[in-house]
């Protein structure tokens, strides 16, 4: 320790420890500094007995000028380490700073990088490690074990969580704003927060068992996921989307395989245009209603159904049209409450007379009209003609098929 200031080393083999052998609060003025960074350290506690240690300083510097990766451990269930304020991760290097939260560790102040370089933040240990400021670093969040507990509005690149540890938004929302590569995120997601999807990056999110209220919106870029969670007995219970609204306004939603159909369980809003499925993949996607789910459409937007795509929630919004475009089937199952549908590729199917809304269907030329095998009406059955009825004005701009849709294929009637 240096007037006040406790420090590492800067290399990994030479870690040394910091070890508390009498119960109780201790602080510290700071960790690192601006002209010398902390470095690696661990800390303990022998004292049998909880003890908590605090770091005062306005700011803590794990890293300066080209300094590479670095870690501050927590070694002891029975320690929690608190950073009143900020902790600068920053280096012109690319690497970044890992938290071993086997003990609890909580930053109150931001995470931020003060320099050029790509700086990632990683957690390990079974503990928690709290981040409650404004963070600013620049690279990926890692959750390797343990809870990430987030607290308010975060931006990160991605989240790559594994397997067995835990994301927990306390409350805010967290951006994922990655512009390139593929994430993939299997930690359970839970708590009250939100999580928006910017930038161009692929995220994969694997883990079905995700109880976090707030929402997913999908802004940009490519969402692919495994299956959605638990709905049964009318209530969605858990899901990789969480239990809130699923937001689509742009991007890419799709199944995690080519072959391999995924259901959407959430209720859903569909704010923007949004391509479903994978290009050149047979995975279908079902939007299912056996968890009570619906659909609103909140503007006038293109789906483009590059794959199969089963649609059983009922969609409202009375003012606004949706066009369907791509080669996928579209297939609208409920009665919807929308302005009218239009067709401008591929082929679309229904099982209710008002699955295409109230107002005017448009098809354009080469399209595929067709009934959804058996038909989803009121005191209806089978496949008579009164079944085929719809209430819709039919305006062709072209050559278009009318079809009966049975055993995923359309057949001329």
């Amino acid at each position: 320790m240096v007037n006040g200031v406790l420090l590492g080393v800067s290399s990994s083999a030479n870690t040394g420890t910091v070890e508390l052998t009498s119960a109780g609060a201790y602080s510290v003025a700071s960790y690192g500094s601006t002209s010398t960074g902390g470095g690696y350290i661990n800390f303990t506690n022998s004292s049998g007995g909880a003890s908590t240690l605090t770091f005062t300083a306005a700011t803590n510097v794990v890293t300066t000028g080209s300094g590479g990766g670095r870690a501050i451990g927590n070694l002891s269930t029975d320690l929690t380490l608190i950073f009143n304020g900020a902790v600068d991760i920053g280096s012109t290097f690319n690497s970044g700073v890992t938290f071993n939260a086997v003990g609890d560790i909580t930053i109150n102040g931001a995470v931020i990088n003060n320099s050029s370089g790509v700086r990632s933040l990683s957690k390990d240990g079974a503990g928690t490690l709290t981040l409650a400021g404004n963070n600013n670093y620049n690279g990926v969040t890692y959750l390797n074990a343990g809870t990430l507990t987030l607290v308010g509005d975060k931006t990160t690149v991605a989240v790559n969580g594994n397997s067995g540890s835990t994301l927990k938004l306390q409350s805010g929302t967290l951006t994922l704003s990655g512009t390139a590569g593929d994430f993939t995120n299997t930690a359970t997601v839970i708590g009250s927060g939100s999580i928006i999807k910017n930038g161009g990056a692929l995220m994969y999110l694997n883990n079905a068992g995700g109880t976090f209220s707030g929402g997913l919106t999908l802004n940009a870029g490519e969402l692919a996921f495994t299956s959605s969670g638990d709905y049964g007995a009318g209530v969605l219970t858990n899901s990789v989307f969480g239990t809130g609204t699923l937001t689509l306004n742009g991007g890419i939603l799709r199944s995690s395989s080519d072959i391999s159909g995924r259901n959407i369980a959430n209720r859903v809003i569909l704010g923007g245009d949004v391509q479903l499925g994978k290009s050149g993949a047979a995975a279908t996607l079902t939007f299912n209603n056996t968890g009570g789910g619906t659909t609103t459409l909140a503007t006038n937007l293109t789906l483009t159904t590059v794959a199969d795509v089963s649609y059983l929630q009922e969609i409202s919004g009375s003012n606004y049209r949706l066009t369907k475009a791509g080669s996928g089937i579209l297939s609208l199952d409920a009665s919807n409450n929308i302005a009218g549908v239009d067709v401008s590729a591929g082929k679309i199917s229904y099982r209710n007379r008002n699955a295409f809304g109230t107002g005017l269907m448009t098809l354009a030329d080469g399209v595929t009209l067709g009934q959804s095998n058996t038909i989803n009406n009121p005191n209806l059955s089978g496949n008579s003609r009164l079944d085929r009825s719809l209430v819709n004005d039919l305006r062709l701009d072209g050559r278009s098929r009318i079809a009966v849709y049975s055993n995923r294929g359309f057949i001329s009637n």
